[in-house]
């Protein structure tokens, strides 16, 4: 895994011209909607809720950012992931930072799955943002027309702001 992520800061350093992440983003887990799925046999074998992963956001221009990292999937296996998102913060009088935003990229980790049989899949996440100028939590609803055909997924994330 620490090989990927590697190659994944370098992916970086070219499309971005710098390797200084702004932000580590913690993946928390899923919820998947239903809960259970049918291999092809009859059976209902459970989709893994357990989602641990590690990723980075680098800022770009204009709220846009560039996104990449690690997670385990809804098949219990691994996934890198590299796209872009955009997220648009608000500020309370309180310091309370609250907003939305999208990310769309590429995942790999679904090959081998009853879903998909390429290399990479296409995703598209919108998300619900809640918390601090530093530190976030992200809802996001990765729709049934996405990874995993007839099931929604709920994911959760904590975000760290590193400068």
């Amino acid at each position: 895994m620490i090989g990927r992520v590697k190659i994944l800061l370098l992916l970086s350093i070219l499309v971005t011209g710098n390797a200084i992440a702004d932000t580590i983003d913690i993946n928390l887990g899923a919820l998947h909607l239903p809960s259970c799925y049918d291999p092809g046999d009859g059976s209902c074998i459970s989709y893994n809720n357990k989602t641990p992963g590690i990723g980075f956001s680098l800022s770009l221009e204009n709220n846009f950012k560039f996104v990449a990292g690690t997670y385990k999937n809804s098949f219990y296996y691994l996934s890198e992931y590299a796209g872009v998102g955009y997220d648009k913060k608000f500020y309370s009088d309180t310091n309370i930072m609250y907003g939305f935003g999208i990310l769309t990229g590429l995942a790999t980790g679904y090959s081998h799955t009853i879903q998909s049989n390429t290399f990479l899949t296409m995703m598209i996440l919108p998300q619900l943002l809640l918390g601090s100028k530093d530190v976030w939590l992200s809802v996001g609803v990765l729709p049934s027309a996405n990874t995993v055909k007839y099931t929604n997924i709920f994911t959760l994330q904590a975000s760290i702001l590193l400068n």
